[in-house]
Formats: structure tokens, sequence, C-alpha cells
């Protein structure tokens, strides 16, 4: 009933809406001229040209089919006369195409758009009629399905609209344009184009005017920031937009195209702050014609190589191709992904979710090509040293024609521009072809490269020298960075240990063997030695090294080496090594053995610090004597956690301390009962480590005077109880 009432109100308000604005009309001629101006500006001219080629397939049918809806003598529609058939009937002819196929649903979508708005403005209106406006969704909703049952029946294609590009297809594009385009103006626009339109994510329109006035300086980059587009035409949501250098890749660097457009440019880019990037106005023309001329020119071998399919690339193909990349990346916050593109993430969210600057740094970074899995990542761009003089003012106005007339922000980022072009010089005299402007430049024939090479920096994370840091890095490549520093750092102590080593086996060799050490001149060796040839040191600092390599390929979860009692310990044998009397253990050790006995467990962050144990762990009081005896010495492999006597009070709640001290009671008075004392039994397997348990357990049974079937099947707790309550009655007798 209230959806009802609800489109009862609607129906109403819209009727009485139309009356209202047919009754007002004649009021609306006495608009000035500037007020229908401004009125008229709501629209873009580009929108207006799409509409006007639909409105005049619709007033061709008109005509022919419902002759008296037209005027002839003014040449309009009738549209207060217009009744919900006429534009369903409309549409309805026109969904063919010439070659029998159905056209798209954003194409009949142009159509409802055109009428519709020209509708509204003929009357004065702000909504169609809800009768009308019913039959043309309910038209809608069934072509949408008819769509989806020919996308099944093979009739339609499955993608409407061009594709965006694949990563491959993209490097793959700017590298056939750089081949094949000798026309250097040509070349400059299709280059920039391809980049720009990626790494914006923005339509080609967009990138088409880019302006000298939209951009600044960052820290380690530059930004573009577009006064308004056309999903958002007010400008309420214009967020800058960072653009990075990828230093590894100069094909695809936003950094050194925009340096060789500038350099190129003979007719100064700052006639005005608002000047165009390209003084061409047909720039979005040439750009979408060498399109359409590569892909006609390409065999389909080659087509297939670059991922892409003839006919499907268009003017939005690096937005859509920069947008599906840029949200494989779990590094990539979609909120931010969504601003960069200008797509609206929901009115209620744009209320409680403001733009920030460090989401889009790191898109930006993954935009121009670095990827996060090494720390390439965190890239700096080539720079110079801030407060030294890298040109006269003359030569920075006779490099950049127009250079006094550019806005402040285009000025900032000429420096990092010019230091882009000067260290990927080389590969430009390579890539680029002979035709292009850049090589008649001063640029070029004064060799700038050349003078200023020395002067450019570039570097990871930080340049201590220009106080450069890099901006937009995960955590997680901070985190990747440290561990190879820790990784040389081990490699570093490896060998010095190893030095270490060999001096104290000629200085061993040398007073306890002679003969041996004059018979081999590398490595002294006599069977007197106390240090073995076989190097447990450097076996251990493999296996550490190793561990440490595992850490950085696991995620989310801080791994420890767990090292037995009694085995080679890493640790304590580095400390050793560093001592003075350089005692080290002569009991070898293969790879192999340590790696049995050495295993990797998983450490559980909480209370402030790392545990072997998770917070929640509890030990289990129904187990029995062997039970216990398995988990204390072999730990729980299903669970991935180490043996139960590395349990310390700290890894557990004070209500579970006293089933420890009572399971460690248990254990120590089996193991008294050992015929070979001090034996390492978590080294043995299952089977050697149970027969143990048996002769301790049948040796405690006899001595304690126990019933063997009930002590088996007692559990730990109730064994202690009994091993108390004879203690106590031993001590009453003595």
């Amino acid at each position: 009933r209230a959806a009802k009432g609800g489109r009862a109100r609607k129906s109403q308000s819209n009727t009485t809406e139309n009356a209202r604005s047919i009754d007002n009309t004649a009021g609306l001629s006495t608009l000035s001229s500037a007020a229908l101006d401004m009125m008229n500006k709501r629209t873009e001219n580009s929108t207006k040209d799409n509409y006007k080629s639909k409105l005049n397939s619709f007033y061709k049918w008109l005509r022919a089919k419902n002759p008296e809806l037209w005027d002839s003598v003014s040449g309009v529609v009738r549209w207060s006369l217009l009744n919900s058939a006429i534009i369903p009937n409309f549409l309805s002819e026109e969904m063919w195409n010439k070659n029998g196929t159905a056209k798209s649903q954003s194409t009949m979508g142009n159509y409802r758009s055109a009428i519709s708005n020209s509708y509204k403005d003929a009357l004065h209106c702000t909504c169609l009629p809800s009768d009308m406006d019913k039959s043309i969704s309910d038209f809608f909703a069934g072509y949408k399905r008819n769509c989806s049952k020919l996308k099944e029946k093979g009739l339609m294609k499955l993608d409407e609209g061009k594709r965006g590009f694949t990563m491959s297809g993209y490097r793959l594009t700017v590298m056939h344009g750089l081949k094949t385009i000798s026309n250097s103006k040509t070349l400059l626009i299709v280059w920039f184009h391809l980049i720009y339109t990626w790494n914006l994510a923005a339509r080609l329109a967009s990138a088409v005017n880019l302006r000298t006035n939209l951009f600044g300086k960052s820290i380690d980059c530059f930004y573009v920031q577009f006064a308004n587009h056309k999903g958002d035409e007010d400008g309420d949501n214009s967020w800058p937009k960072h653009i990075y250098a990828n230093t590894f890749d100069p094909l695809i660097c936003p950094h050194l195209v925009l340096a060789v457009v500038v350099l190129c440019d003979s007719g100064g880019l700052g006639a005005s702050d608002a000047e165009r990037i390209f003084d061409v106005s047909t720039a979005g023309d040439i750009f979408t014609s060498w399109l359409v001329t590569m892909m006609n020119s390409l065999s389909d071998d080659e087509l297939l190589r670059m991922d892409i399919s003839r006919g499907d690339l268009g003017g939005q193909s690096g937005r859509k191709g920069s947008t599906t990349y840029l949200s494989s990346f779990e590094s990539t916050n979609i909120t931010a992904l969504f601003q960069r593109a200008g797509w609206s993430i929901g009115a209620v969210s744009e209320r409680y979710i403001s733009w920030t600057p460090g989401g889009d740094q790191t898109v930006g970074r993954l935009a121009c090509g670095l990827v996060p899995d090494n720390t390439n990542f965190a890239a700096l761009p080539p720079h110079f040293v801030p407060g030294e003089e890298i040109l006269t003012p003359a030569e920075w106005k006779s490099l950049f024609s127009g250079y006094d007339n550019y806005p402040y922000g285009f000025q900032s980022i000429l420096p990092l521009l010019l230091a882009s072009a000067v260290y990927h010089s080389e590969w430009l005299k390579t890539n680029l072809p002979q035709s292009c402007a850049l090589f008649n430049t001063i640029f070029w024939i004064e060799d700038y490269p050349t003078r200023l090479r020395s002067k450019v920096k570039v570097g990871l994370f930080h340049d201590a020298e220009s106080g450069m840091t890099a901006t937009g890095v995960p955590h997680h490549v901070h985190v990747m960075q440290s561990i190879l520093n820790l990784e040389v750092k081990i490699n570093e102590m490896k060998t010095s240990i190893e030095t270490l080593n060999n001096h104290h086996s000629v200085i061993e060799c040398t007073g306890k063997s002679d003969h041996h050490a004059a018979q081999s001149q590398e490595r002294p060796h006599c069977s007197s030695c106390s240090v073995s040839q076989s190097s447990d040191l450097k076996d251990v600092l493999t296996l550490l090294a190793n561990n440490i390599a595992n850490i950085a390929n696991r995620n989310n979860t801080v791994y420890s080496a767990a090292v037995e009692p009694n085995s080679v310990s890493p640790i304590s044998n580095i400390e050793h090594a560093s001592s003075t009397s350089i005692q080290i253990n002569t009991a070898s050790a293969s790879e192999q053995q340590l790696q049995e006995e050495t295993i990797l467990y998983p450490q559980y962050s909480w209370g402030g610090a790392f545990h072997l144990f998770p917070e929640n762990f509890k030990i289990n009081t129904q187990l029995n004597a062997r039970g216990l005896w398995n988990i204390w010495f072999h730990g729980d492999p299903t669970a991935n956690l180490p043996p139960l006597k590395r349990l310390t009070a700290k890894d557990i709640p004070s209500q579970q301390r006293m089933t420890l001290c009572r399971a460690n009671t248990v254990v120590k008075r089996l193991l008294s009962k050992q015929s070979t004392p001090n034996q390492n039994i978590s080294r043995l397997s299952l089977i050697e480590s149970g027969e143990i348990f048996h002769a301790c357990m049948n040796k405690l049974i006899d001595d304690e005077g126990f019933s063997q079937r009930a002590t088996l099947e007692w559990n730990f707790q109730t064994l202690y109880q009994k091993l108390a309550i004879k203690k106590k009655q031993q001590q009453q007798d003595h």
C-alpha cells in the first residue's frame, strides 16, 4: 500500500509539474540572452552533438510514422501531444543495426537521453509524464533481458563498447608506436595520450584538455588536478592525482614522456596560464585515428601477441585497462581508485569518507608500472639536489620555450622533468626515431645530458643528500627492505666467522702438527685439531639464512626457529665463535640433521610480546601419561605447536600454571626411571620415544606398587595426585 501510494503521489506530482510548466512557458520568453546562455551550459557541447544525431533519427521517423506530431511550418516536434506509446514504438524500430544485429544497451540509452532531454527543454519541465516514463522503463527492462539472451546464443558480443588494455598490451602498444610513427608531432601525441590516459585513469577528452595550470609539485612526484570532468561537471570532487616516475621502465614513465613533450615544444606552452599541453585542437582525433590505423595494419598474430582484438581499442581503452589493472593488487585502496577514476562511491560514503593523499599515492605508484612485490616499488624519481644551481635563469628559458609564462606549479615540476630526460638520455637515443623533434632541440644539440648527468640522483626509500623520501609505499615494502638488510648482515657475519674459523685452524694445526700444516697450504688439518673441517658453523648459518628467507616469503605470520636443547644453536655458536677462546663445537652434523632438529614454529603476538603458544592455549587435562609424554617432547603437529616443555609460565594464564607444574612433575618422575639418563628424547622418533616411555612407566609402576592397567588409564593429573599421596605416605613412614 505504501508503494502504491508513493507511485500515485509521484504520478500526481509529475502531472502537476507538467501542467505548471506548460502554463508558464510564456513567462520564460522574458529570459535575457545571458540567462538563456548560462542555462544552456548545463549540458556539454560534445553531449549536445551526440544528442543531435540521435534526434535526427527520431525526427525522421516521426515525420514518416506520425506526421500529426510534427509542425512542418516551424520544423519542430509538437512535444505536448506525445503519448506514452510514441517513444517505445520508435525505439523498437531503431534497435537493430543494418547488418541485423541488435544495438548495444548504451547506444539505445543515448536515444532515450536525447529524447528525454529535448522533451524537458521544450516544455521546460524537470521530468517526463509518469505514464511515458513507465512505458520507456518497461521497454528498457525487456531490452536488457533480450540482450542477455542474444549474448547467451552468441548473437551479441559479451562486452559492450571498447575493451581496455592489459598491462602487456599497453606496453606493446607504446613500443609499436615508437617504432612505427615517423611524424614527430603524431609520435608525441600518441605516446603522451597512451601514458596519461592510463596513469590518470582519465577519459581521452580529459587528457587532451590537460593544461599547464593543472600541474603541481609534491614530495617525490607531481600531481594533476582537473577542474572538472564528465562525472563531476561541477568540480565538487576534484582531487589531485599523483604521477610517479618509473626509473626502471622508461617506455611507460610519465615523467619522461612529459619531459620530451615540453622540451620539443617550440610554440611555448605558457602562452597563457590555461594553455593546453598540445596546441593542437585535433589531438584526440589524431590519437584515435592512429589506434584504428594500427589495428588495421597489424596481422592477427601480432594482435594476439599484443593481447588486443581488431576493432576493440578506443580512446577509453587506457582508462578501462588501468582501473582493471590497479584493482588487481591487494595494495590498492579501492576508495582511492574510485576517486582517481572519478567514480562516485555513493552519497553516504562521500559524506563520511574524505579524500586523502596516501591512498592516491600508492595507486599512482602502481599506475606508473612499479610492482609492490619488491623494494623497487619505493623508487625515487631522477632528481637534482635542492639548493644546487642546476641551470642559470637564461638557460632555463632557452631550454623551455615560454618559461616565464608557465604557472608556478608547472615551473616547479620542470627540474623533475629535466632530470628524467637526462637520466634516460641513452634510452631516448636508442629508442626514439631520428625524426623526433627532441634531437633538434637545444637540450640535445648542446649536450645537456652529458653536462648534467653527474648531478642527477636516484635511489630507494630515502635520499639523505636531497632529503627526498618515497611516498605511497605500503608497510610491507619497508618490512621487505628490513629483511633484506638483515640477510646482508647475516651473510657478512657468516664470512667473518668463517675467517675466524680458518685462522683458528691454522693456529691449532701449527701448534700441534707442523707436519700436517706443511702438507696442506689451502686449509691445514690434522687429527689432533680441536676444529673440524666440516664446519658446523657454516651449516648453521646457512640454515639460519634460509629460515630468514622463509620468513620473507610468508604472509601475516611471524616465524621463529625453535632449536631443541643440546642441538646446535645458531645464536650460541655465533656468540661462542666471537669469544676470545674461540672454542668451537667439534661434533659435526650435516645440514639434513640440522633441518630435522630445527623446526619453524609460528609465533603469536599477544600481551605486548611474541609467544610460541596462542593466547587461548590450554593444556588438555584429560591426557593420560603417554599422551602427555608425546606432546611434552614432540609437540602437536596437527596444531603446529612446539613441544610442551617449551611452555613457560608467561605463555599461559595464571589459572593454568598449576596444571603446567603438575605435568612437569609427572614427566620428571618418569625421566627419573631412565636406565640411560640425559637422553635427548625430542630428537628420537615416536617409536623410539615410546619404548623409553614404556620402560620408565613400568619401572614407576613397580616402584610405587600401582596397578598397571589402572595407571595407564589415569589422566596425568590423577597420576600426579597418586604420586603425591605415595610421597606423603613415605614421608610419614620415615
